[in-house]
């Protein structure tokens, strides 16, 4: 019988859905349990480390908080609807701290 390599993933990805692989003798020492997932043996002095969203740390998007957000009515002066120096002196942080900077658009 002769498969094509389309057809052998099929059956692979079938086996797999099923439970057929890795449920042997063999699985209980390999890599597949999830309590040694990350114990990989060492083979040489070079490592590879998978991380992600690396764009965004070339070329980072800092929000600002804007300098404006109205609220009307019964929300007019009450959270989220205020900003600046009235947003420091409501939720108590210090101007010119590091919250300061991180929740207003003041620095």
């Amino acid at each position: 019988m002769a498969l094509t390599r389309r057809e052998f993933i099929k059956v692979l990805g079938a086996g797999s859905a099923a439970g057929l692989i890795g449920t042997g003798h063999a699985s209980k020492t390999s890599l597949f349990g999830q309590e040694n997932m990350y114990e990989v043996p060492k083979t040489g002095n070079a490592r590879i480390l998978h991380i992600t969203d690396t764009h965004g740390n070339l070329l980072p998007n800092h929000f600002r908080e804007p300098n404006v957000n109205l609220g009307f009515g019964s929300t007019f002066g009450q959270l989220p609807h205020v900003v600046g120096n009235k947003l420091l002196k409501q939720i108590g942080v210090k101007p010119g701290s590091p919250e300061a900077h991180a929740f207003t658009y003041n620095n």
